[in-house]
């Protein structure tokens, strides 16, 4: 009932290299670019890695994992979108190939291949597996991991029990909190094949081997910041100032399993489609079929589904007051392909039966995928909207800099990274105020669009505000670019 292979002449094409064109396909279709955030940040750490700069002052800073792909793609190709973004779209669409394998391993090849459609067309998987973020990276890895000590097994390779310790070491690379892996990952090795000496051994090679990645950015920091533990300093740093921030992230308890039946504040389940909502249900008969004989296979998955959304929703960086781990939809990448595997699971148990609802059943799955094609294309539309206006934006201001060789003023914290960005890291005429008063020749003012977080101001909105109401005559309004207010000034 569901091929696994598409026949061509003499030859036989596997049904997960089609998924895999149509995932990119969408991703084209829907392309985002360099939304402004975390991304531009990214890139500017790439630019200093691909100069050598591999110094840390924030948290970002040690994610290596993120950039130092994209700071490879600088120094041999140079600066640009393309660059900046083929690694993590690589690595993403990667994680479709190494699901498709993790499930066809552990339950049979027509599952598998229900999973890889499914989870390719996941919204989450679509919108945050395109841009310059954590989230490929983390997927990856974790992934990778289950991938290379399922091989280890079957093949009875060594090799792979030290990739996929490899790969836990690189989490950190991406972010901590992706340890939980590693004993998951541990307990799944003892559940397939026992607590023997061999697994024993094979555990100990795993934890060896992931402690390279970390020795190596430890030492590297002990040469530039005289501090072996410098990522550590930073991350109790930067969970001090995540644990004061408010309206950014959302802080209530129980958020990533309200993101997968209600849009409302942060939360938003259209990035799981309507899967969500089918979760409990599909729960319920994988547990039903579980104890009655079947499934035993598929419901380790669910295992991997509680303990890790169990862990991102309990963990705490604060025990008093207790304050939870910072939340955000795209770190439910991580626990998606358990909840694609559990909704794909109990529809190819109807699938398989030999009577009219296998149509229904069969029908009910390609119209999930409809819908996560259709949320994906809606959610990306905003990131799309968001990157043509500052990109736009952007590249006029660079353009009126250079025509008349002025600089442009600033007072935030965001346009610059943009200005930059867009010129190769080449553009320095401009200069950040805290004062209109330190406006002293001419130039261009850009104010960024107030409704933005007020953190990123120079200035208070009260100043802010005066301005626009009331600008001096030595200025003149050049319109509403969307991103940012533009105005031409010639002081006295």
């Amino acid at each position: 009932m569901i091929p696994t292979h598409i026949p061509l002449g003499k030859w036989k094409i596997d049904l997960v290299w089609i998924i895999l064109a149509l995932a990119l396909i969408i991703r084209l279709i829907n392309y985002m670019g360099i939304p402004e955030g975390d991304d531009l940040y990214y890139t500017r750490l790439a630019w200093n890695a691909s100069n050598g700069n591999l110094h840390a002052s924030f948290i970002f800073a040690v994610r290596w994992m993120v950039f130092l792909p994209v700071a490879l793609m600088y120094k041999l190709f140079g600066v640009s979108e393309f660059t900046s973004l083929a690694p993590g779209w690589t690595l993403s669409l990667t994680s479709i190939l190494l699901a498709f394998y993790i499930v066809k391993h552990e339950t049979n090849e027509k599952l598998a291949v229900m999973v890889a459609l499914l989870y390719a067309s996941m919204p989450i998987e679509l919108v945050y597996g395109s841009i310059l973020q954590v989230a490929p990276n983390l997927e990856f890895v974790t992934l990778a991991s289950l991938f290379f000590v399922q091989r280890g097994m079957k093949r009875r390779y060594w090799h792979c029990f030290i990739i996929a310790g490899l790969m836990l070491g690189l989490m950190p690379w991406s972010r901590i909190t992706g340890l939980i892996w590693a004993p998951m990952l541990v307990s799944y090795l003892i559940y397939k094949e026992g607590l023997s000496k061999t697994n024993i051994i094979r555990s100990v090679v795993m934890a060896v081997t992931s402690l390279i990645p970390l020795i190596i950015q430890g030492a590297i920091y002990a040469s530039l910041h005289n501090n072996f533990m410098h990522r550590f300093a930073l991350s109790k740093a930067v969970v001090k100032y995540q644990n004061n921030l408010t309206g950014v992230d959302a802080k209530d308890l129980f958020f990533y399993f309200r993101t997968l039946v209600i849009h409302q504040g942060h939360a938003d389940y259209r990035y799981y489609g309507f899967i969500g909502f089918l979760l409990p249900l599909a729960v319920g008969w994988m547990l039903y079929r579980r104890f009655t004989g079947k499934m035993k296979k598929e419901s380790i998955f669910l295992w991997w589904l509680v303990i890790y959304m169990t862990f991102m929703t309990f963990m705490a960086t604060s025990l008093d007051p207790y304050i939870t781990l910072i939340r955000n939809i795209r770190y439910g990448i991580v626990f998606t392909l358990p909840i694609v595997l559990i909704i794909s699971a109990v529809l190819f148990d109807f699938i398989e039966k030999k009577s009219f609802i296998r149509w229904i059943s069969l029908l009910f799955f390609v119209g999930l995928v409809g819908v996560n094609i259709y949320y994906a294309t809606i959610l990306s539309q905003k990131f799309a909207h968001r990157y043509n206006e500052q990109s736009s934006n952007a590249r006029w201001a660079l353009e009126q800099s250079e025509k008349h060789n002025q600089p442009l003023y600033l007072v935030d914290r965001n346009i610059d990274r943009r200005l930059q960005f867009y010129s190769g890291y080449q553009f320095k005429n401009f200069r950040k105020i805290r004062s209109f008063d330190q406006i002293n020749k001419p130039g261009y003012l850009l104010i960024l669009r107030l409704g933005h977080h007020h953190r990123r101001f120079t200035m208070t909105r009260k100043s802010l505000r005066s301005f626009v109401r009331n600008p001096p005559e030595w200025t003149e309004y050049l319109g509403n670019k969307g991103y940012f207010r533009a105005y031409r000034v010639a002081p006295h």
